[in-house]
């Protein structure tokens, strides 16, 4: 086991190896935050790859998820000229002209996790977001026992994967006539707005009935939230797998996670820049994940290959 020097980041492997020819390529890999165990795997997946096929990789991102810190960062990073970049884009909007530029400067490009929009062209890895968002609506609605009203809290609006995910948790909670879900409140990486929203609502609907969180931070935001207010009461849903949210679901103040794989998306879009580097064609690849861990299959080895660490194994 490795030990990342920094923390920078937090299926089916793509046929194909690279033969001699490909090596002594540089690869950057621009996470979507710093310091976040999602992006630590991710980084984890995509150095295994860089190493197998003996590409030397570089690994930057942002500290916060904001769109506006990522493109200086991936800007930079074409300023290297590497022959490829893989990428996590914060906003599938504003990333799309550097993105651009990294084409037009004859760079391969592969997105992960969250999608680009404006079809600029370039092969994405990642997810399907909606039905983790009906995975998320569901497990709730059994939570609450198909009624009660239901406050969702997530990063910002404009991310293609949980833009993916509100979209089909909406979908499926529309089938529960007595479940009202309130308007979405966004709190980026903020403790204190994630904090704000729970406490709105709970100001607003004392029987709050449970809670959803699309991401990371926003579910530790809740664990630790429903901590301080002491109500263990309220069921929450979460994405991702971080020790902290781990932590909070043993204790009580979250009740499920749904992870995904972020280390086989950062081997696979490696993977694929070299397909790419090679001249051949690539397809977009959907893989499978969020799978219900909660507190009665936390010490499954099934449930356990799925927690997130910054540590590379």
């Amino acid at each position: 086991m490795r030990k990342l020097r920094m923390p920078t980041m937090a299926a089916t492997i793509i046929a194909g190896i690279i033969p001699a020819a490909a090596q002594d390529k540089t690869i950057g890999l621009v996470v979507a935050r710093t310091g976040d165990p999602v992006f630590a795997m991710m980084e984890c997946g995509a150095r295994k790859a860089a190493k197998e096929e003996g590409f030397e990789i570089t690994v930057s991102g942002p500290a916060e998820w904001n769109a506006q810190q990522q493109i200086p960062v991936l800007r930079a990073m074409i300023a290297k000229k590497p022959n490829a970049i893989v990428i996590d884009p914060t906003d599938s909007v504003a990333l799309q002209e550097p993105l651009r530029e990294a084409l037009d400067a004859g760079i391969k490009v592969v997105t992960l996790d969250s999608e680009l929009g404006g079809n600029v062209g370039i092969p994405h890895i990642g997810t399907d977001g909606v039905e983790g968002g009906r995975e998320a609506a569901r497990q709730l609605a059994k939570l609450i026992g198909e009624e009660g009203t239901v406050l969702v809290v997530g990063v910002a609006p404009g991310i293609a994967i949980t833009d993916q995910r509100h979209q089909g948790f909406m979908e499926v909670m529309k089938t529960y006539p007595n479940i009202t879900v309130l308007d979405k409140q966004f709190a980026g990486d903020s403790p204190d707005k994630v904090a704000a929203a729970i406490k709105g609502a709970l100001a607003a609907h004392p029987d709050l009935a449970g809670i959803h969180a699309d991401a990371t931070l926003i579910g530790e935001f809740t664990g630790a939230t429903l901590r301080n207010l002491g109500r263990a009461d309220i069921p929450a849903v979460t994405f991702d797998a971080s020790p902290t949210e781990v932590d909070w679901l043993k204790q009580g103040y979250l009740d499920v996670l749904l992870p995904f794989n972020p280390s086989e998306l950062g081997y696979l879009g490696v993977k694929n820049a070299g397909q790419q580097l090679e001249g051949r064609s690539v397809e977009p690849l959907v893989l499978k994940g969020y799978t219900p861990v909660t507190r009665d299959n936390l010490d499954t080895p099934a449930a356990q290959s799925t927690i997130y660490t910054f540590d590379c194994k």
